[in-house]
């Protein structure tokens, strides 16, 4: 049986999702901004951040209530 909507194991589940995802992109923003990394590892980097972020956004919707469907 999955949880309710909006319940309370549901949203810690996503709180520790995103404290993760946020210390993760944290640390890709600290090894852009890092003298001692390369161009290549910045790009590296760089895409790294764009995919937690993705991946940021699709942890927002974990619990959510689905999209109205209009018959």
């Amino acid at each position: 049986m999955l949880p309710r909507v909006g319940s309370q194991p549901m949203r810690l589940v996503r709180l520790a999702l995103q404290a993760v995802l946020f210390f993760l992109l944290l640390g890709a923003v600290m090894g852009i901004g890092s003298t001692e990394s390369g161009a290549l590892e910045k790009l590296v980097f760089a895409g790294f951040a764009g995919v937690l972020i993705w991946l940021a956004v699709r942890v927002r919707e974990i619990g959510a209530a689905g999209p109205h469907r209009s018959t």
